[in-house]
Protein backbone atom coordinates (compact mmCIF):
# COMPACT_ATOMS: atom_id res chain seq x y z
CA UNK A 1 0.00 0.00 0.00
CA UNK A 2 1.01 3.68 -0.51
CA UNK A 3 1.58 5.93 2.70
CA UNK A 4 -2.16 7.78 1.41
CA UNK A 5 -3.91 4.54 1.12
CA UNK A 6 -1.91 3.69 4.94
CA UNK A 7 -3.42 6.86 6.09
CA UNK A 8 -7.15 6.42 4.54
CA UNK A 9 -7.42 2.77 6.28
CA UNK A 10 -6.41 4.03 9.65
CA UNK A 11 -8.63 6.82 9.82
CA UNK A 12 -11.26 4.49 8.59
CA UNK A 13 -10.84 2.50 11.75
CA UNK A 14 -10.27 5.26 14.15
CA UNK A 15 -14.09 5.57 14.91
CA UNK A 16 -14.44 2.13 16.20
CA UNK A 17 -11.01 2.00 18.09
CA UNK A 18 -12.07 5.23 19.69
CA UNK A 19 -15.47 3.73 20.57
CA UNK A 20 -13.94 0.66 22.06
CA UNK A 21 -11.97 2.70 24.40
CA UNK A 22 -14.40 5.02 25.89
CA UNK A 23 -16.99 2.36 26.29
CA UNK A 24 -14.15 -0.04 28.14
CA UNK A 25 -12.11 2.88 29.81
CA UNK A 26 -13.03 2.09 33.71
CA UNK A 27 -11.79 -1.74 32.73
CA UNK A 28 -8.30 -0.36 31.04
CA UNK A 29 -4.78 -0.42 32.55
CA UNK A 30 -2.65 1.80 30.31
CA UNK A 31 1.21 0.82 29.91
CA UNK A 32 3.72 3.17 29.32
CA UNK A 33 7.68 2.21 28.39
CA UNK A 34 10.65 3.02 30.36
CA UNK A 35 10.81 6.57 28.71
CA UNK A 36 7.21 7.12 29.91
CA UNK A 37 6.67 8.88 26.17
CA UNK A 38 2.88 8.56 26.02
CA UNK A 39 3.43 7.45 22.36
CA UNK A 40 4.41 4.91 23.49
CA UNK A 41 1.55 3.65 25.17
CA UNK A 42 -0.48 0.36 25.46
CA UNK A 43 -3.82 -0.46 26.47
CA UNK A 44 -4.99 -4.06 28.46
CA UNK A 45 -8.31 -4.92 29.18
CA UNK A 46 -9.43 -8.50 30.81
CA UNK A 47 -11.96 -9.80 29.40
CA UNK A 48 -14.68 -11.39 31.64
CA UNK A 49 -13.62 -14.46 33.46
CA UNK A 50 -10.38 -14.09 31.81
CA UNK A 51 -6.81 -14.43 34.11
CA UNK A 52 -4.80 -13.02 32.11
CA UNK A 53 -5.13 -9.32 30.03
CA UNK A 54 -5.37 -8.90 26.29
CA UNK A 55 -3.09 -6.41 25.34
CA UNK A 56 -4.17 -3.40 22.41
CA UNK A 57 -1.26 -2.02 20.31
CA UNK A 58 -2.26 1.32 17.74
CA UNK A 59 -0.40 -0.61 14.74
CA UNK A 60 -0.14 3.21 13.34
CA UNK A 61 1.87 3.94 15.92
CA UNK A 62 4.65 1.47 15.32
CA UNK A 63 7.49 1.55 12.43
CA UNK A 64 8.33 -2.01 11.07
CA UNK A 65 11.61 -2.95 10.88
CA UNK A 66 12.89 -6.32 9.29
CA UNK A 67 15.95 -8.14 10.77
Amino acid sequence: KTPKEEIQAFKATCPLVATFLIKNFKELQFYLGPSFCPESMVFSIYPDGAVTPNFYFIMGGFKSEKF
